[in-house]
């Protein structure tokens, strides 16, 4: 069973996780394709060659959950950096002052 995380980092250390996450990720890939190669069928092992490729996928999913979250984690930070942006654009617009017909003269 999975259950959801959440955790907290500095903002700053978004992009050293998502980096983190995407080699864990490399890594899991590498050894479902590593896996993979060595998976050949030999008459007597079928039970075992069936086994191993359930194994694979599941492997398979916890690699598309993997990237799942470093999709949502991204989409999130990316969400914050144009927040971040738009506030700092906000705040270096001059004040407009309401004349004429604006100000309801």
């Amino acid at each position: 069973m999975k259950v959801k995380l959440s955790y907290s980092i500095d903002i700053d250390e978004v992009p050293n996780e998502i980096n983190r996450l995407l080699d864990k990720a490399r890594v899991l890939l590498g050894d479902i394709q590593d896996d993979l190669n060595e998976s050949k069928y030999m008459p007597g092992a079928g039970l075992k060659l069936v086994e191993d490729l359930d194994a694979l996928r599941k492997s398979m999913l916890s690699l598309d959950v993997e990237l799942e979250n470093t999709i949502n984690i991204i989409l999130g930070y990316s969400q914050v950096l144009l927040e971040q942006q738009t506030q700092a654009r906000t705040a270096q617009a001059p004040a407009q002052v309401p004349t004429g017909e604006e100000a309801g003269e």
